[in-house]
């Protein structure tokens, strides 16, 4: 099964796919402990969409200018797009 396309609709602060079925993760909350710079965000969406790795994103997000929350948030919306069954 073909993995399905992200995109950062940065207007509404989250990562969908590109159909807007799948609403992977939310890139802004209240919380500052969550915060995350949209270049950040951009460059996961890209290396999602380019085939890379869940470890390689991980990888990329520690070190990157993002909190420990928000690092975790990304990685635990991505991860049901890497492994659907479970």
């Amino acid at each position: 099964m073909l993995k399905p396309k992200l995109v950062f609709d940065d207007t509404n602060c989250r990562v969908v796919t590109e159909d807007d079925t799948i609403n992977a993760f939310y890139t802004d909350d209240e919380n500052p402990d969550n915060q995350c710079p949209h270049e950040v965000v951009e460059v996961v969406v890209k290396m999602y969409n380019e085939g890379k790795e869940l470890m390689e994103i991980d990888a990329y997000l520690l070190d990157a200018v993002c909190t420990q929350d928000a690092r975790e948030i990304m990685i635990e919306g991505l991860y049901p797009l890497f492994n659907p069954e479970g």
